[in-house]
């Protein structure tokens, strides 16, 4: 993160939702916060202990940190890094964690991801960045095409390609994840998942075309996730824009 130390936490009140962006936490607050985000992650994804162990110390320092409330009741966790691959700019979206009792139809998602995609846009100085974020997830696949903000690939048709994302998917992929774990195309991650997502209950989309591009990609034993990655689609409408700051540097690629 460019910023170089940590900040003090900043409120959004958007209500019913109120929103605390930290821009990276301190080593003590990653040990208080620690189990907060294993209980939301617990309920709303995945328990194993082999998952923890990899993923929840690059979940806590990420670059910013969104704790959502609704009300007094923490409703979910969204987390981000921001970070250069090909020499182009890309705001990784690590983690959507909302507890499944506070779920929205998408609306906390929506608020916390344009909120992220924001401070992007004012940490890169440019509106034209890329985003990524893996899932196999076939509800959120669904609202990844449907997107206002970002034009995510893969999509329904499998050999449609932005033409700047071929030049930085497979070097992000093993930037963020590890060249192994990727298919040849950079599209794909293999058995990234130790054990059943949502308790072995896969959530299905009303749109059977969507559940169909997930059985056909993603193998049975539900190990695997796409990597989604697009160019963002300015103008950012539909979200607060500048309510709350990017506090430091520009990040560049040096």
């Amino acid at each position: 993160m460019a910023a170089g130390t940590k900040h003090d936490p900043i409120w959004l009140e958007e209500p019913p939702y109120r929103i605390q962006v930290n821009f990276g936490l301190s080593p003590k607050k990653q040990d208080k916060l620690r189990p907060e985000l294993e209980r939301v992650l617990h309920h709303s994804f995945i328990d194993h202990p082999e998952y923890d162990r990899e993923n929840l110390p690059e979940f806590l320092g990420a670059d910013l940190y969104l704790r959502a409330f609704k009300g007094e009741d923490l409703a979910g966790v969204f987390t981000a890094d921001l970070l250069h691959s090909g020499g182009r700019p890309v705001c990784h979206l690590l983690s959507g964690l909302v507890l499944p009792a506070m779920r929205s139809g998408g609306r906390l998602m929506a608020l916390c991801n344009g909120l992220t995609l924001d401070l992007a846009s004012q940490a890169f100085d440019s509106d034209h960045f890329y985003a990524a974020l893996r899932s196999a997830n076939p509800r959120v696949v669904a609202k990844l095409w449907q997107d206002p903000w970002v034009r995510f690939y893969p999509r329904y048709d499998w050999e449609e390609w932005d033409p700047g994302e071929r030049q930085i998917r497979q070097g992000f992929c093993g930037q963020a994840f590890g060249a192994h774990r990727c298919d040849l195309e950079g599209r794909m991650f293999y058995d990234i998942y130790p054990a059943p997502l949502w308790g072995g209950r896969i959530p299905w989309h009303h749109d059977e075309r969507v559940n169909r591009f997930c059985r056909e990609h993603l193998r049975d034993h539900h190990s695997d996730a796409f990597l989604f990655l697009g160019p963002t689609t300015p103008p950012f409408n539909g979200f607060p824009r500048g309510r709350v700051k990017w506090p430091g540097e520009v990040v560049t690629g040096a």
